[in-house]
Formats: C-alpha cells, sequence, structure tokens
C-alpha cells in the first residue's frame, strides 16, 4: 500500500530542495514542519548566534489555491513549538508565488535567509 503526502508538503519540499545557500549560513538552517490545519508546510530557520540574525520562513502550498505560499519574518515573530506565524505576520509578511515558479519561490527564500531583504 503507498501512502498518500499532502499536496502542500510536495510543493513545500519540491521548493526547500531548490534553495541554494553558501555551506556557511546553511549550517546556520534548520527545516521543520509546520502546519495551521489548513496548510501544511515546512519552517526553515536560520540562527545566526554571532551576528543575532535570525530569520524565519513557512512555506506551503496556499489553502485556496495551487499558489505557493510564504511566509517570512523574524524568528520571534514565529512560534517556537507549532512555528505558525502571528496574525499579524501573515497579513503584512507573506508573499505567493504561481504554481509554477517553484525556482524563483526558493530563490527569493535563499536572498531572505542571506540578507533578511525582502
Amino acid at each position: 500500500m503507498r501512502i498518500k503526502e499532502c499536496p502542500s508538503l510536495k510543493v513545500a519540499r519540491r521548493v526547500v530542495g531548490l534553495i541554494q545557500l553558501p555551506a556557511r549560513i546553511a549550517r546556520e538552517c534548520s527545516v521543520s514542519s509546520w502546519s495551521n490545519c489548513k496548510e501544511q508546510g515546512l519552517h526553515i530557520t536560520r540562527y545566526a548566534l554571532d551576528t543575532g540574525f535570525n530569520r524565519a520562513v513557512n512555506v506551503a502550498e496556499a489553502r485556496s489555491s495551487d499558489s505557493i505560499f510564504i511566509c517570512y519574518g523574524d524568528s520571534a515573530e514565529f512560534d517556537n513549538q507549532t512555528h505558525q506565524e502571528s496574525e499579524a505576520v501573515y497579513k503584512t509578511q507573506s508573499k505567493y508565488f504561481a504554481y509554477n515558479s517553484v525556482w524563483a519561490a526558493a530563490e527569493w527564500i535563499a536572498e531572505y535567509l542571506k540578507t533578511g531583504k525582502v
């Protein structure tokens, strides 16, 4: 029997698999699962302990379309257990990419994790 994978996880894994970071930055990142009941995806956190540069990103397939959903911010703006972003972050710090713009989403996330700029 084959167990079906959640479609939004497939999208998130595809995006995360394409993210290219310098080795130094990649060592400061971790990936874990994230869910808000309607969307399931992956949560990436960058903890740069030497600089205090802490960033986080949630990535999934959007719940109401097949777009790629990204929510970003300082790691403190996400719950440290569920990785859920705050309502304010959801409203003001989210980004959408077309379903076939996987490379563009991965490049955007990589740049955000490197620089913190949007």
